[in-house]
């Protein structure tokens, strides 16, 4: 870990210190959420003024121009994994000043900017090669406590999300090797903001490990605003290759045989429907898939099979026992849709960790969620021994 400052201030009290105190829980008892609502009862109106006449003037602009370009939600802009850290695939416009673009299927109100690189002085001139392109995001509707503007700022160097609402602000941001998560909150006016979060960390997954329960509180969120956050967990194809002994559904099984003459069909059309239908399988389908018998099978039948299964991955390893040894990778899998794989990853965890762990494959939701979270602290490596200098040095020898 490189580095945390956390602040969680309680709510104030107005009552004298002799005061007969109510029968009311404690704050420290509350939710981070229901904690948050109690400092936001006593934000400056001053401030929260200002902050809607923000939003509005947003309102009011934004959604009145034309769009400049309609773009498919991932050709605008694509987060994934890039080793450890997250990488951006955004469209490739050239307005050096904002401009509207609409997303299909978004709600939201979406801006694009890409600003003419400066150039360097000198007897050449060179250009800056860190060019920025801003995508924002506004969700002119949301209630005050939710980030009405979120922005995406990336280059070939750097990368930040962050997001407003009326009362905080969030950012994620990866520059030098280093990952970010800040979190402030802002209530009074003419006052500097209250951070409730700065945590640090060499990686994303290193960040999510130190710190589950805020990752899923502030990053997750954030990281939504623009990619659909299934990308930070295994896919269907890299659970099933990594834990064998997970069986394929026998029903899905005769389906996919059921398709394979359609597959290596001499009509083109019959072919192409029966990797339509291969498809709406999904998962079971993956799974099934990979357990057959590729023996008795064509070419034809065997890439088909194999472009639907890659198409559920989102992870590559050299080899499955690697990732059986992989705490980053047992983790995520615990919050895989199939029981079966986070059964099969919890026994894994045990093994490494030399003990039973308190995780239902069974349980799904929030309660799920927080077992997985106390769980990624287990696994976080031991730290460093501490190095300690000799008190004195040894006289040189003569």
């Amino acid at each position: 870990m490189l580095g945390t400052t956390r602040v969680l201030p309680a709510a104030p009290t107005t009552q004298p210190a002799d005061a007969e105190q109510p029968a009311t829980t404690q704050p420290s008892d509350l939710s981070p959420e229901a904690q948050a609502a109690e400092r936001h009862k006593n934000a400056d109106p001053k401030w929260v003024q200002f902050q809607r006449q923000q939003r509005s003037r947003a309102r009011d602009h934004w959604p009145s121009l034309a769009p400049a370009a309609t773009l498919k939600p991932d050709a605008l802009v694509h987060l994934k994994m890039s080793g450890d850290l997250l990488a951006a695939q955004v469209a490739d416009l050239n307005p050096a000043t904002m401009v509207r673009v609409a997303v299909e299927g978004s709600d939201a109100t979406w801006t694009y900017m890409r600003p003419r690189p400066p150039v360097f002085g000198g007897p050449v001139g060179l250009i800056n090669p860190a060019r920025m392109t801003y995508i924002n995001r506004f969700d002119l509707d949301a209630k005050d406590e939710e980030a009405w503007t979120s922005r995406l700022a990336v280059s070939a160097q750097a990368l930040t999300l962050s997001s407003q609402s009326i009362f905080d602000a969030i950012s994620l941001s990866q520059t030098g090797g280093t990952v970010t998560l800040i979190v402030n909150e802002f209530t009074q006016w003419g006052q500097p903001p209250l951070n409730l979060l700065t945590a640090r960390a060499a990686s994303l997954p290193l960040l999510r490990a130190e710190h589950p329960a805020e990752f899923r509180q502030y990053a997750l969120p954030l990281i939504e605003k623009f990619t659909a956050v299934s990308f930070l967990t295994p896919g269907a194809a890299d659970v099933y290759a990594v834990f064998t002994e997970v069986p394929a559904d026998t029903k899905v099984t005769l389906q996919i045989e059921a398709l394979l003459p359609d597959l290596d069909s001499d009509n083109p059309p019959e072919r192409a429907a029966a990797s339509a239908r291969l498809t709406e399988l999904g998962a079971p389908g993956v799974l099934a898939a990979m357990r057959l018998d590729p023996s008795g099978l064509s070419e034809e039948q065997k890439n088909r099979l194999r472009r639907f299964v890659a198409a559920y991955s989102r992870r590559s390893f050299p080899d499955p026992l690697v990732a059986r040894r992989d705490a980053g990778f047992l983790a995520d899998s615990l919050e895989f849709e199939d029981p079966a794989v986070r059964a099969a990853a919890r026994g894994d965890i045990e093994k490494r960790l030399g003990h039973p762990i308190p995780f239902d494959p069974t349980q799904t939701g929030e309660p799920a969620a927080r077992a997985v979270d106390e769980i990624r602290k287990q696994l976080l490596p031991p730290p460093p021994p501490p190095t300690t200098a000799p008190a004195t040095l040894p006289s040189p020898q003569a």
